[in-house]
């Protein structure tokens, strides 16, 4: 499915720019909104690395990987009153 990026605010490939056409398998759920369908006739113009075909592009990978160290991380501060 070939689209058009209409916003950057969604983990695209690096070097990714508004109106340029990448080719994914289906939309993820993090870019609708962020893109269209190209029209007819529309050239790649972005190119996944071969690593990031699974849809999962953030800056390589790197980002649900500090999300999960995030969530492992203790709290710091004073425990908030509803904790057990």
């Amino acid at each position: 499915m070939l689209l058009t990026i209409t916003h950057l605010k969604a983990p695209w490939p690096q070097g990714a720019v508004v109106g340029d056409v990448i080719d994914l398998p289906s939309v993820p759920s993090w870019a609708l909104g962020k893109c269209t369908a190209a029209p007819a006739g529309a050239v790649v113009t972005i190119a996944q690395p071969a690593a990031e075909q699974d849809g999962t592009f953030i800056d390589g990978g790197t980002k649900p990987q500090a999300e999960q160290q995030e969530t492992d991380k203790p709290r710091r501060g004073r425990p908030r009153k509803d904790a057990a």
